[in-house]
């Protein structure tokens, strides 16, 4: 039996997918089968993608529309790519992550208006609009309980290896899965980590 359909109220998420089940932009007038997971965490989400859409068309709204894929089985999981945000399902509940993908999805329209797209700056100009958007830069590691917070890392101590990289709140959200297992060593990520890290932070407030 099918119920009033659950869609969310968006002018950047177009379409949600998770484990089979799919709703749509209120616009787009789509039924589409009642899900109690929806029902029950749509509110949320669509509260914190409008706090981030709201903010950015004070500055410029965004020109495309995103699907947001939500991961049940790879809950660590984060990336933007073309027009699909992939996010693990405990990062998406967790503080902050969400956010940071809307405003890297942001970032990358607009990159050729602001600097050259590199991690780097990626990392520091999405941080900055964060704390803009948000009055605060807390974003939750919600597989050690901590959250980032100003003024409280020391960097010599968090980058001296791969594990206390992994152990700090303050890796990026694209790093938990590898973290997860400790691959970073092996990954092509190993490169960026202490020096983008460094300078990222040290241009931190």
């Amino acid at each position: 039996m099918s119920r009033k359909p659950v869609c969310i109220d968006s002018k950047v998420v177009e379409r949600i997918d998770r484990a089979g089940e799919s709703l749509f932009r209120c616009s787009l007038n789509k039924h589409v089968p009642f899900s109690p997971y929806f029902s029950e965490h749509l509110p949320a989400i669509q509260g914190r993608v409008q706090q981030v859409e709201k903010f950015v068309e004070s500055l410029a709204p965004y020109k495309n529309s995103y699907r947001l894929v939500i991961l049940k089985d790879r809950p660590n999981y984060f990336l933007v790519t073309n027009n699909i945000i992939y996010i693990g399902e405990t990062l998406l509940q967790a503080r902050g992550h969400i956010e940071k993908v809307l405003l890297k999805a942001w970032y990358r329209e607009n990159t050729q208006h602001l600097f050259a797209y590199e991690n780097l700056f990626e990392e520091v100009y999405t941080d900055f609009l964060f704390y803009l958007a948000k009055g605060h830069l807390k974003i939750e590691d919600p597989f050690r309980g901590a959250r980032t917070r100003i003024g409280g890392s020391r960097w010599p101590q968090v980058l001296k290896s791969t594990q206390s990289y992994c152990n700090s709140p303050w890796k990026n959200s694209e790093h938990y899965r590898f973290c997860s297992n400790m691959k970073l060593q092996d990954s092509p990520l190993k490169d960026q980590v202490v020096g983008h890290q460094c300078d990222k932070h040290t241009m931190r407030f």
